[in-house]
């Protein structure tokens, strides 16, 4: 039959109704019209597969969603019913019930039963039901958190995870279980999981992932260091050490006043020349310059009990304790070095300086104060004790007193421009924090105008000179004096990297990467230049760039300071990669991290 056999009395008919009842009647009507034609005289006695089809009862009929009954001519209209879609499946119900049961049992606390529950609905529950295994699973975690069972808790989450990977709470309670054990790689990597699920994380959330981070890169520097077999320091030892750990000036052991920083002796290294007797104390001291400190820890112990100079040897040993962050281990080696009388003058003061640095850095400045008056007693003329000991107060923010020893040691050499770059910055600092700023910052400027007057050709004052003006966001001279500074120092590659900072203050980026790189052309060791590279690259999302960037700057770091902050940005951008991986976010990454960083629980 034609699809369109409506004849001319069915449209009369159809517009009647239209104009007396309404439209929605007529459509009805032309509806039901075709319906009919379509269907044809032929299908009215054939029965659909798997329907339930209407029986000629005319009252007998019950629309099974009201309950209500209709005539038989409403019914006969209904669209088939198909009985596969009449509810969930026998399983998927037990399974409900049971988790219901586990539920009602844990907060009776009966959790043994509540466990029994939940295993039997997660062995009842159909694969296809992914969301509410997760929720049985992660039910059954929370009775095995009341019973303080960790293990079958990480178990548990892992298997929730497995079929819904998007739960934060679940992800939280694996990392607490996870840090209970000591696995701080797997905790970071939950952490930072729930930080890209919820897309703003708390406060506190940034705050767990930084202090675990902070204490994985602690872990991770005594691995490298070869110094794992020492205790680990109290927190507050380490919070200290992180906080003012930079540049920490020592002499060398000999008594050669060193640099600001100790460690830029390394550029000397294996090549040095020192005149020693002792010539196994000069092959730990060079073992130590250049970076190998468990080597020198070997030598030097081999070489403690027979050497002419065990006092040099202690106070080897306990400086590389103490850079690496053991400052309980240090101090107490230290203490046992018996400063004899007839002991060189200038190895006494050295021992006692750093003793005393030692005791500032566990906050005990009393016995610090001590060691330093021992030391001044000992060599009252000597300009590095008090250049030393206002670098202490300089640490510690007494900026009064930093200034009064700075002051003491360039009595004794009225020329020393590291006392005089050193005095200007604690008078700029003083200035911040006093009533009387302009009195400081007056003092601070006219140091700074003799200097370039009377040293305007030391890289030093200009560099020193740099920083404070861009502290002062005086960009542009801050600006001259960073490129006269590398035009002395050529071979400097720290300046570069300080002009960078003050680019990326101002939003120059592509200045400070240019900066940067030319920093590492010029010394390949510079790591603050990989250390920035690899946040501009973070910035960028070219995770996997950044971490090659971290990990070369881990190679080369000398100062522990480093090692934390490198090893800090390197495992936050290694958690970045897993989570990004095994999340499906869209990162730029090489397909051998890939394979390597995923899955990231194994």
């Amino acid at each position: 039959m034609p699809l369109w056999n409506i004849d001319q009395s069915d449209i009369n008919l159809g517009l009647s109704l239209a104009a007396g009842i309404g439209i929605g009647v007529a459509g009805t009507y032309l509806i039901q019209k075709l319906v009919r034609n379509v269907q044809g005289d032929d299908q009215k006695d054939k029965k659909p597969v798997n329907v339930v089809k209407p029986t000629a009862d005319i009252w007998k009929h019950v629309d099974i969603y009201s309950g209500a009954e209709m005539p038989m001519d409403t019914a006969r209209e209904l669209p088939p019913i198909k009985l596969e879609d009449t509810g969930p499946p026998p399983s998927t119900i037990m399974a409900e019930c049971f988790k219901q049961a586990g539920d009602k049992l844990r907060k009776q606390k009966n959790y043994l039963e509540a466990i029994a529950a939940y295993t039997d609905g997660a062995d009842c529950c159909p694969a296809e039901e992914r969301f509410l295994k997760a929720k049985i699973y992660r039910s059954r975690a929370s009775a095995y958190q009341e019973m303080g069972d960790r293990e079958n808790i990480i178990k548990d989450c892992t298997l929730s995870l497995a079929q819904y990977n998007g739960d934060q709470d679940v992800y939280s309670r694996r990392a607490a279980a996870y840090m209970h054990f000591g696995k701080l790689q797997e905790a970071l990597g939950d952490y930072a999981t729930i930080a890209y699920i919820v897309r703003f994380p708390e406060i506190s959330l940034q705050g767990r992932i930084q202090e675990i981070t902070e204490e994985l890169a602690r872990v991770r520097t005594a691995e490298l260091w070869g110094l794992h077999t020492h205790p680990p320091p109290p927190k507050y030892v380490v919070d200290e050490f992180l906080e003012r750990f930079h540049n920490h000036p020592l002499k060398v052991v000999d008594g050669t006043p060193a640099s600001r920083n100790f460690f830029s002796l390394k550029q000397a290294g294996p090549s040095a020349e020192v005149d020693y007797k002792d010539r196994a104390l000069v092959q730990a001291q060079r073992e130590f310059l250049a970076g190998n400190i468990l080597a020198a820890l070997h030598l030097e112990e081999k070489q403690i009990t027979d050497s002419t100079n065990p006092e040099k040897y202690m106070l080897l040993k306990a400086t590389a304790l103490f850079l690496f962050g053991s400052s309980n281990d240090a101090i107490g080696l230290l203490l046992q070095i018996e400063i004899k009388p007839n002991m060189d003058p200038l190895l006494s003061a050295t021992i006692l300086i750093q003793t005393a640095s030692l005791l500032y850095w566990v906050l005990i400045p009393a016995q610090a104060q001590v060691c330093f008056d021992r030391a001044v007693a000992l060599v009252p003329d000597n300009t590095d004790v008090f250049f030393h000991r206002g670098e202490e107060y300089f640490k510690l923010g007494d900026y009064l007193k930093a200034i009064e020893n700075y002051n003491q040691a360039l009595r004794f050499k009225t020329d020393s421009i590291p006392a005089m770059t050193a005095l200007a910055l604690a008078l700029f600092r003083q200035a911040n924090e006093s009533d009387a700023h302009f009195k400081f910052k007056h003092e601070g400027d006219v140091l700074f105008q003799e200097m370039l007057e009377r040293h305007p050709n030391h890289y030093l004052v200009h560099f020193t000179y740099a920083k404070v003006l861009t502290n002062r966001r005086n960009y542009q001279e801050a600006e001259e004096h960073y490129d006269i500074a590398h035009r002395l120092a050529p071979h400097i590659g720290q300046i570069l990297t300080h002009k960078a900072e003050m680019y990326l203050m101002v939003d120059r980026k592509i200045k400070a990467l240019e900066s940067l790189e030319k920093a590492l052309q010029i010394d390949p060791s510079c790591v603050k230049a990989y250390e920035k590279i690899g946040y501009m690259q973070t910035e960028r999302n070219l995770v996997s760039k950044a971490m090659k960037m971290f990990e070369t700057g881990i190679k080369y770091a000398m100062d522990s300071r480093d090692f934390f902050d490198l090893y800090a940005m390197y495992f936050t951008a290694k958690s970045k990669v897993c989570v990004a991986v095994n999340l499906g976010i869209p990162i730029s990454i090489d397909d051998s991290d890939a394979k390597r960083l995923s899955p990231i629980y194994k």
